[in-house]
């Protein structure tokens, strides 16, 4: 079987796509979560090693270790990463788009915003004015004095 030279240069061509999608950089911090579906549990990503001390069949030589629940590690490769986010077993919990603990994003930030309007308030003032809130009438109070004793915390650093 003999090859062109245009057959030749696809086959190149789809070699060099896949090396560069295998290796793709995920663009992790430290610090970050991430949800594995399969156990349902919260993984921080704690370590990124440059250079081939981590898991050698990286060619890059990156690897990142996420420490869950129980001390539980997992260690990934840019290559195994992509593996799994393909596969639709791990997702990134974003930080920012989620909410305080029972809250969702927008009722988060109806609270804060009821929290600035009022920092002049006591916490009890201010949960009484949040309770009002058809959003926020539904959490239960003392999760909600929490979260406003929270965010006024975060108000006096600013």
């Amino acid at each position: 079987m003999k090859l062109t030279k245009t057959q030749l240069r696809q086959i190149i061509r789809e070699e060099i796509q896949s090396l560069k999608e295998a290796v793709k950089d995920p663009k992790l911090k430290v610090g970050q979560k991430i949800r594995f579906d399969k156990a349902n549990k919260v993984f921080t990503l704690k370590k990124i090693t440059h250079g081939n001390v981590g898991i050698p069949e990286d060619p890059a030589g990156t690897s990142y270790m996420f420490v869950g629940p129980g001390n539980a590690k997992e260690y990934f490769t840019k290559k195994t990463w992509n593996s799994a986010v393909k596969k639709g077993w791990l997702k990134k919990e974003s930080i920012n788009e989620g909410g305080q603990g029972v809250l969702d994003k927008d009722q988060a930030d109806v609270l804060q915003a009821i929290v600035m309007m009022n920092k002049k308030k006591s916490p009890k003032a201010i949960l009484k004015i949040a309770m009002k809130d058809r959003m926020l009438a539904k959490i239960p109070k003392q999760k909600l004095a929490k979260y406003i004793e929270e965010d006024l915390m975060m108000l006096n650093y600013m």
